[in-house]
């Protein structure tokens, strides 16, 4: 039989509260970061195609080509921190398991 912890359950002292607030901004910003990083996608499939037709004019092709780079940096770092939010929301639920258990 498994011994299920009712993470709703509220303990005493402020601990509990901050492991929710914690996996609640998990879950939010993971919302955010997805759009951004789709929102940096767009801009990057954009200026690409702006490249691919004004190949002739040098000084706007090296500037697109920094701002690609960069562009393609951002979704990488967006990809990151999606990544970490999740593995951390993971362990932070964990703790908030541990500390009610702790306090049964």
């Amino acid at each position: 039989m498994e011994n299920k912890v009712d993470l709703d359950r509220n303990v005493l002292g402020l601990e509990d509260d901050y492991y929710r607030c914690v996996i609640v901004c998990m879950r939010v910003s993971r919302t955010w970061i997805s759009f951004f990083s789709t929102l940096s996608l767009v801009a990057l499939a954009i200026l690409g195609s702006i490249v691919a037709t004004n190949s002739t004019d040098e000084n706007l092709t090296k500037i697109l080509g920094i701002a690609i780079a960069a562009l393609s940096g951002l979704v990488s770092g967006f990809r990151i921190l999606k990544d970490f939010t999740v593995s951390n929301e993971a362990e932070t639920k964990a703790l908030l398991e541990q500390v009610i258990s702790e306090n049964r």
